[in-house]
């Protein structure tokens, strides 16, 4: 039922107690019937672009639900059952205009992936460090200022997206995230320094980190992550690179 000009969706939706995915993205549906929260074998909700203002209050109802995509409406806020789908393991909000999330959102324990990217959150609560199986997190482009200080809990992270932030320190233990292999910090102008990075990370951006004023040596560079530094002017580019070159580590510098 994607992209058919829906505008609503009959109560009697509510019926098809069976039905495990249901895809009703592109259309302009602005609000669900109650009823849809009946549907307790659903695993896939596909809401997509819909211009959706808000959710049903009992969404969490869905007991069965892996999968649910929100991106693209206007949702604001976020209803507190959200953070009873304790089987979710794919949550997308982003570009939803979602100013904070529930404060129980680390009760979906089952959760991998989860996008807020192109939201106005500023905080997190902290209970989402409670996310211990969760390996994907994009924060891109949503205003937070700083980080959870359990952030270092998240041992399963394997990709964290924070580009875009107004965040000025990254919390001590965030050489914690056992996992963490890919981070990217671009256009994170505040930030003035890194602390100890995770020993598997691969990969980091850090492009127009434009108050950046060292890297921490005592990273574990053998092995072999690519860093970009596109436009960190503040820099002192050629003391570090001959520190990295005294290392003899395979390191890809960009300036």
């Amino acid at each position: 039922m994607e992209s058919c000009n829906l505008s609503y969706l009959p109560n009697e939706v509510g019926n098809l107690i069976s039905l495990e995915t249901l895809d009703l993205g592109q259309n302009n549906l602005r609000t669900l019937p109650d009823n849809i929260c009946n549907l307790t074998c659903l695993k896939k909700l596909y809401l997509s672009n819909c211009d959706m203002s808000h959710l049903p209050s009992k969404i969490g109802r869905l007991v069965a639900l892996e999968a649910l995509i929100l991106e693209g409406n206007s949702l604001l806020t976020l209803p507190d059952s959200l953070c009873n789908l304790t089987r979710l393991k794919n949550l997308n909000l982003s570009d939803c205009d979602v100013s904070y999330l529930p404060s129980e959102i680390g009760q979906l324990i089952a959760l991998q992936k989860l996008n807020l990217g192109g939201n106005n959150l500023r905080t997190l609560p902290d209970s989402i460090c409670n996310l211990a199986c969760l390996e994907v997190l994009s924060l891109a482009h949503c205003n937070v200022s700083h980080l959870p200080d359990g952030i270092g809990m998240l041992r399963s992270l394997k990709w964290f997206d924070l580009q875009s932030n107004n965040i000025s320190f990254l919390p001590n233990n965030f050489s914690d995230l056992a996992s963490l292999e890919i981070l990217y910090l671009n256009n994170c102008r505040r930030l003035q320094s890194l602390p100890e990075l995770p020993i598997r990370l691969r990969f980091m951006d850090a492009c127009y980190y434009t108050l950046l004023e060292s890297i921490p040596i005592e990273f574990n560079w053998q092995a072999g992550p690519y860093m970009s530094l596109l436009g960190c002017d503040m820099l002192n580019k050629n003391n570090f690179a001959n520190k990295v070159r005294s290392l003899s580590l395979s390191l890809v510098y960009k300036i």
